[in-house]
């Protein structure tokens, strides 16, 4: 999965990155360091691979909710896409 963003100010707090399946179906992973780590105000491609979430618990069949952000904190981002793309990426 790839999503198409823009940073425009750093998270404050850890941010997850969850995808849903139905109740009690889903999973997330912590995309803080990928964040922490990417410039502002820049467009450009966060990929996080299928098969972490699936690991995670997710049913890759039944998705409903392909990009839930859940923070504690604040920060500022915009998305123009969300993308499913092959590729060899880590797990975060």
């Amino acid at each position: 999965m790839t999503v198409q963003l823009r940073l425009d100010k750093k998270p404050d707090a850890p941010v997850f990155w969850a995808m849903g399946c139905g109740d009690n179906c889903g999973a997330k992973l912590d995309i803080t360091k990928a964040l922490a780590q990417s410039p502002l105000g820049t467009w450009q491609e966060l990929s996080v691979p299928l098969r972490c979430f699936a690991e995670g618990g997710l049913n890759a069949r039944a998705v409903n909710a392909p990009l839930l952000l859940e923070t504690h904190g604040a920060m500022t981002l915009t998305v123009t896409g969300i993308l499913v793309t092959k590729g060899t990426h880590e797990c975060p």
